[in-house]
């Protein structure tokens, strides 16, 4: 929540200085209003100073004939003097005198021309036009209308206020400056500069490039924290995924390579048997039969081999189907075990069925329940050698029946006890010797991973160096 933090502070800062402006502005408003009034006075007082002079004469002269031409001239000298201008008026507002003009017959209208205050001044830049009463014995008898130079009135308070008001603006303005620079360094540095950064990153992922880590490292967790860790989590998944079908396209070409191998040797044995029978190299029927026993194992060599590349093709579409059904488990397991057990005595290992097998109702696709079997049991042929023994047992452990395929052989090595459920993972003897690829394509317990997890059981195992191996699984009752 950084970047919302930091965006609503500054909004609220900004919003502070905007309302100290209003304010100020609305305090200079109320200021100017009070000053008018005040300031009039000021300005009043300024004119009959500076024309006081003239008012004096004007007075004392009230009831004698301003058109005298000695009277004439002292006036007209006493408004050059004071650089004012001047015209005197009787109460009709008939013009008597007039500073820069000859005698007229000029009428001013009293109700317009005069003014005691300074609107009219001001609707003028130059001049103060402003009236004064002419007084003789309290009694008003006329009107001087007096213009003058504005340059005369001076305004201080107003152009203090002006410039106070002005400096004020002058600073929060700039306040408001400095803070928008920090606001847009901190977008900069914090929002502009890290998604550039995490655009060149999207780009070298959308080339193929998964490994360029992001260098993003924020104090808080932040909203572009938060979206580059997203980020990294994003890329090593990509990775891995990238990692994972590269590997998946090097073990498919072993599996090619390695069914390739696993069909051309049994289709060779059976096409040079059958020719030697066909040649009479056989000279009896026992020999005959021999043949046959040989072609018949190669034949369910190709047939193991083709089952498991169905499966493991069907599991790769998403169409792998186990179809279980309630049957009773002597019956079914009799039926898979006794063929098998021909298969390994005829390899010279001792293979031991189970006594006594409980007669208990189990929900089993049986054909893939063979083919677990058999996997298990090739497998652990893979491992003894002659004179060794397989021994199949089961048990009923609560709600499951547990099926055990255990063996005498060599055992599987450490190291190679974390992958043997893996796809095409093909372990190494414990003599040393490197599995041969005809030994299989390191389907198989994959296999029986995947069907004994689709019938709702678990598969496991336990091996030791040089005692042999225990495979085991189990298969819900029905």
């Amino acid at each position: 929540m950084y970047l919302y933090k930091m965006l609503r502070n500054a909004f609220y800062v900004i919003n502070f200085c905007l309302i100290i402006i209003l304010i100020s502005g609305f305090i200079y408003y109320l200021k100017a209003i009070n000053y008018d009034s005040k300031n009039d006075q000021y300005v009043i007082n300024q004119s009959r100073l500076r024309t006081s002079t003239i008012m004096t004469y004007l007075e004392v002269n009230a009831d004698s004939d301003y058109f005298d031409k000695t009277k004439t001239d002292r006036l007209k000298e006493l408004c050059n003097s004071q650089e004012v201008e001047l015209i005197a008026t009787d109460l009709t507002g008939k013009v008597l005198f007039k500073s820069n003009s000859e005698r007229t017959e000029e009428t001013l209208d009293l109700r317009t021309e005069l003014h005691y205050d300074l609107y009219t001044a001001r609707l003028n830049q130059d001049m103060f036009r402003i009236a004064f009463p002419i007084i003789q014995a309290d009694t008003q008898v006329g009107n001087a209308v007096f213009m003058i130079p504005s340059k005369y009135i001076t305004e201080i308070n107003k152009k203090n206020s002006i410039v106070q008001y002005l400096f004020l603006f002058v600073f929060v303005c700039l306040g408001m400056g400095i803070i928008l620079g920090m606001l847009y360094r901190q977008i900069k540095n914090r929002l502009l500069v890290p998604v550039t950064d995490l655009k060149s990153h999207m780009e070298a992922i959308v080339k193929g490039d998964y490994d360029k880590k992001s260098n993003y490292a924020a104090g808080d967790m932040d909203e572009v924290g938060a979206l580059y860790s997203l980020y990294e989590q994003m890329r090593l998944e990509l990775h891995t995924t990238a990692v994972a079908r590269k590997q998946q396209d090097i073990d498919h070409k072993e599996l090619i390579s390695n069914i390739s191998h696993d069909l051309r040797t049994p289709i060779s044995v059976l096409k040079t048997y059958a020719e030697g029978i066909r040649c009479g190299i056989c000279e009896d029927m026992e020999s005959v039969m021999d043949y046959m026993g040989i072609m018949e194992t190669h034949i369910d060599n190709l047939t193991r081999i083709s089952n498991d590349l169905l499966f493991h093709m069907m599991k790769e579409l998403g169409q792998l189907t186990v179809k279980p059904y309630e049957q009773y488990s002597k019956s079914v397991l009799e039926n898979i075990i006794k063929p098998i057990a021909h298969y390994v005595e005829k390899e010279g290992i001792e293979f031991i069925e189970p006594q006594d097998i409980p007669d208990v109702l189990i929900s089993v696709d049986t054909i893939r329940l063979e083919q677990v079997i058999a996997n298990l049991i090739s497998n652990a042929l893979k491992h003894t050698k002659e004179g060794d023994a397989i021994k199949v047992r089961t048990e009923i452990e609560e709600a499951f029946m547990k099926v055990i395929i255990e063996d005498t052989g060599e055992g599987i090595l450490v190291k190679d006890m974390p992958f043997i459920f893996n796809r095409y993972f093909q372990g190494e003897h414990i003599s040393g010797r490197q599995k041969d690829s005809s030994e299989g394509s390191g389907l198989g317990l994959s296999i029986c991973q995947n069907i004994i997890e689709a019938h709702g059981g678990n598969i496991g195992f336990r091996s030791k160096k040089g005692e042999g191996t225990v495979f085991y699984f189990t298969i819900p009752l029905a």
